[in-house]
């Protein structure tokens, strides 16, 4: 109490004055800091916010272009059961057509060969 005492008032309040005008500064700058990293934060919010909103909106293009994906499967499908059935009949004609070349084979088999045999039997005998 005696250091108190021994100086002057105005002593004191100078320094007094100058220890409040440098944790003035002091916090001044960390509230400047704070209000700096605040404008970070908010501006990164916004980035955020705007890449949530293009991330939505890429969802829902790709939820369409699945939609349109499944409806192409769809008619897929219905194309190969057209097909399907289009081979099954071709494949009866191509049964059919060669059945009847065989039968034409032995018609026209029957046709040359047979009077070349007699021709050749009347021939030699």
């Amino acid at each position: 109490m005696s250091a108190i005492t021994e100086q002057p008032p105005y002593l004191m309040r100078d320094a007094f004055q100058d220890f409040k005008n440098e944790e003035f500064k002091t916090a001044q700058l960390s509230i400047n800091g704070l209000q700096d990293d605040m404008h970070d934060v908010k501006a990164d919010i916004q980035e955020l916010q705007h890449d949530m909103r293009d991330v939505k909106a890429d969802i829902q293009v790709l939820q369409q272009d699945m939609r349109e994906v499944k409806q192409d499967i769809q008619e897929m499908k219905l194309d190969i059961s057209d097909l399907r059935g289009e081979i099954r009949i071709i494949s009866h004609q191509v049964t059919t057509l060669t059945k009847s070349f065989n039968t034409y084979k032995y018609i026209l088999l029957i046709a040359i060969v047979v009077p070349v045999f007699e021709r050749i039997m009347t021939h030699c005998f």
